[in-house]
């Protein structure tokens, strides 16, 4: 089947733009040490973060928009969930908060902390603030790349955007790793109200592109997306269901039941290569 022109390019940003810098437990770790006397316990951290991480994603999805709740407090719960569920900080010295729009014990920041709990706060503001990222290599590059030749110098493409099933900081995350300036729109799960591989977060690129081009330029159709990430399922799968075209960037080799998709690269410089011959 004859692919349209690429007239829309959007990134997945974890593993695919951004990665974390380190392992969640090691800087939950740093952080607790900055607060509390303790003993550093990364991989005890770790492997709680994950499975607290777990619980609140089928317990409240989408960083708990569907609940009504903020990203912050949501992540405040998976904060405090993790710690609870290590002896790590005694549980004497942690707090529950009730939210009562869901159907169990959700964990938040209480509005005015007791001076038991205030050193907690700051530990979770610390955290949710000021978490590490560090942009993958060549994801400078190759956005610049593709903005200032294919979007600003020739045209042939509407605009560049992020799709994150992330909560709203990762635009600022984009700008801090001095990113953004090569993004024209960036969409995540917890803004939209739903995430990757559902065809309505990508349909919303779409209206982002459409009310972005110029008077004298065509309507962007989701045939003329290009869509990049690196999970098999959330990104290639989702973008090529709704009708977009796709390009995995398998980064870790990993091994798919069935098989690598023949759209695929095996790290952000290969994009270059393949976006340009995808728009001209």
């Amino acid at each position: 089947m004859m692919l349209s022109s690429v007239r829309l390019v959007t990134f997945d940003v974890t593993g695919t733009l951004m990665r974390h810098t380190g392992t969640v437990g090691e800087q939950y770790a740093t952080v607790i040490c900055k607060y509390f006397n303790v003993n550093r316990s990364e991989n005890v951290l770790d492997k709680a973060f994950r499975k607290t991480y777990r619980e609140h994603v089928k317990l409240s999805p989408l960083f708990g928009s569907n609940h009504g709740i903020s990203a912050k407090q949501w992540w405040a719960s998976v904060f405090y969930g993790t710690l609870l569920a290590t002896d790590v900080i005694p549980e004497s010295r942690l707090k529950y908060v009730y939210h009562q729009r869901i159907e169990r014990p959700f964990l938040a920041l209480d509005s005015k902390p007791s001076s038991r709990t205030s050193q907690l706060d700051k530990a979770f503001n610390d955290i949710y603030y000021n978490f590490q990222w560090e942009a993958l290599p060549h994801a400078h590059e190759v956005l610049k790349l593709i903005y200032d030749e294919y979007k600003v110098k020739e045209r042939k493409i509407v605009a560049v955007g992020a799709i994150s099933n992330n909560d709203d900081r990762i635009s600022m995350i984009l700008k801090n790793a001095g990113l953004a300036k090569f993004i024209d729109f960036v969409i995540t799960s917890h803004e939209a109200g739903y995430e990757k591989p559902d065809p309505k977060i990508f349909q919303q690129a779409i209206d982002h592109a459409n009310n972005l081009k110029n008077p004298n330029q065509s309507n962007v159709f989701i045939k003329h997306l290009l869509h990049i990430g690196d999970s098999h399922e959330k990104d290639y799968l989702g973008a090529i269901k709704c009708g977009a075209q796709a390009l995995l960037i398998d980064n870790d080799k990993q091994q798919h039941s069935n098989g690598l998709p023949s759209h695929h690269v095996t790290d952000l410089n290969a994009v270059i290569s393949y976006v340009k011959k995808r728009i001209n």
